[in-house]
């Protein structure tokens, strides 16, 4: 039932966004299920925080997801096995961009949906290190971007099998 709703959700969301939107058997994440992941930031208080960054001086986490929290997270959103090779877990905000390596703040995301915006998280992290934005304004367009991937194509019979979107 949980499943159909999130479908639902996702269909309707994509559609006010103009995205046309077909379904299939499986429910395989095209972006992430807020239920699992908000996004979250990493603060001075986070074991993993290690500096601060940028003039707005955001707290920075190092790198640090085990392969048992990489494990909850193909098992939460229920990406089998098999279809793990087409996937990579994501951080939902950027380390660069002063996300944390928090459950809520990682995914797993299939690896064309990430080509599909491939320098999104470089621009921004410059913009951001240059003063030219504020994290607030990173993380708004990493909102949208991530919500709204721009996919032109099925992607692998084994784990886009949801939903494929057309601009």
């Amino acid at each position: 039932m949980n499943k159909i709703l999130i479908v639902f959700l996702i269909l309707i969301t994509n559609q006010v966004f103009g995205r046309v939107l077909t379904l299939s058997k499986d429910i395989f994440p095209a972006v992430p299920f807020r239920q699992f992941t908000q996004g979250s930031l990493c603060d001075e208080k986070d074991p993993d925080m290690d500096e601060h960054r940028y003039q707005e001086r955001i707290p920075y986490c190092k790198r640090v997801v085990s392969n048992s929290m990489k494990s909850k997270i193909y098992k939460l959103y229920h990406v089998p096995d098999k279809c793990k090779q087409y996937y990579t877990i994501d951080h939902y905000y950027p380390l660069s961009l002063g996300g944390s390596n928090h459950i809520d703040n990682l995914w797993p995301e299939h690896k064309n949906v990430k080509k599909s915006r491939q320098d999104l998280e470089y621009e921004l992290f410059i913009a951001l290190s240059e003063g030219r934005i504020t994290q607030e304004e990173a993380l708004l367009q990493i909102d949208w971007e991530k919500m709204n991937p721009a996919l032109n194509e099925a992607i692998d019979p084994c784990s886009m099998r949801v939903l494929h979107a057309n601009n």
